[in-house]
């Protein structure tokens, strides 16, 4: 075990010191750069142990290949981050297995089909070996179909012909029906709906796409993501921050967990962390659920500390364990109240 960090080691010390070079020179490590194989060598080497795959790479770094031997200590892990720009060009260079022609989508397809392969998470458990009484995946089959047939994806379902393969996809104009009035203001808040995470909203229907950016591209009706999820006129409708702070804090809501979960007023929108990005002061603030101490009272805890500057307050200063009336950011706290008088007042120090 390692002994605990001294508290006048800094948390960030690439931010406190000025002569700072980088974290090889910090750490005292980039002398061992020089020891490393140089690509050729590390090419000649692997290539000897006849490895099929990048996949196969990985289990042999990770020691899961026993009857291959050890692996050197100077043959790098992530050879395609090291090499890089070191004459690195791929993976099938690199182990020795020439340029793969991957077979066509249809024909990937229906490989796959025949040998009974029905959704994502079973290909990529056959992909990496784990699937006993299958084939081993041939060089022509891609590990990432999504990626290499990336013009023609449309879903994994679709790709696998699965039951669901065999319900219509809606249309672009009744997804959005569905979808708008969620109040997404994000793709990402989008996926995180449709994957089944946000309990709180009814789950979308059987024949509503997963990924509606590739089907609706395929359909040529695809715009942006902004269009589909409704939320660039929408956006004009929300009410100002400062207003919408009121109208929330009057409701006494607790945390974020219970706002996502009650009826909101119009203009009030279900995510005002990604609404109001410019403005956001984060969940304690927007609720009203904020119990600081005054200016006066946090300066007089804080004095005894004897913090030098606010950037080492903000950097370096390790502040898991204050009590909470003492804010994070006591700047932004005591500037929105009207109190903040600078930091060499708050911290006691001469400026």
């Amino acid at each position: 075990n390692l002994p605990p960090k001294p508290i006048n080691i800094p948390k960030n010390p690439h931010v406190v010191y000025k002569d700072w070079k980088n974290w090889g020179d910090f750490l005292g490590y980039q002398n061992r750069f020089q020891k490393w194989m140089n690509f050729n060598e590390a090419k000649f080497f692997i290539q000897k142990l006849k490895l099929n795959s990048m996949t196969e790479y990985k289990s042999y770094c990770n020691g899961n290949m026993s009857h291959l031997g050890v692996k050197p200590k100077n043959l790098p892990k992530a050879p395609d981050n090291f090499y890089k720009n070191k004459g690195w060009q791929g993976w099938s260079d690199f182990l020795g297995k020439g340029i793969i022609s991957y077979l066509s989508y249809s024909e990937c397809q229906n490989y796959l089909i025949n040998i009974g392969i029905t959704s994502s998470s079973q290909f990529q458990k056959w992909r990496k070996g784990e699937l006993k009484g299958f084939p081993v995946k041939p060089d022509n089959v891609p590990n990432f179909p999504h990626s290499t047939y990336k013009k023609e994806w449309e879903g994994w379902n679709i790709f696998l012909k699965t039951e669901s393969h065999l319900r219509e996809i809606m249309s672009m104009e009744e997804a959005m029906k569905i979808v708008q009035p969620l109040n997404f203001t994000s793709n990402k808040q989008f996926l995180e709906w449709v994957r089944g995470k946000m309990l709180d909203l009814p789950a979308p229907p059987h024949n509503f796409p997963k990924t509606p950016e590739a089907v609706y591209k395929r359909r040529g009706c695809w715009q942006n993501w902004g269009h589909f999820l409704g939320y660039v006129s929408r956006n004009q409708d929300w009410l100002p921050f400062s207003v919408a702070v009121k109208k929330v804090r009057a409701m006494k809501i607790k945390s974020a967990l219970e706002y996502k979960s009650v009826e909101l007023p119009l203009g009030i929108p279900r995510y005002p962390d990604g609404v109001y990005k410019n403005e956001w002061q984060g969940w304690t603030y927007f609720l009203g659920n904020e119990k600081f101490g005054s200016y006066e009272d946090c300066k007089t805890w804080v004095a005894p500390l004897k913090c030098p500057s606010g950037n080492y307050w903000k950097c370096t200063l390790d502040k898991s364990n204050f009590p909470s009336f003492i804010p994070k950011d006591p700047r932004k706290v005591f500037e929105r109240l009207g109190t903040w008088k600078g930091w060499s007042d708050f911290l006691g120090v001469k400026p």
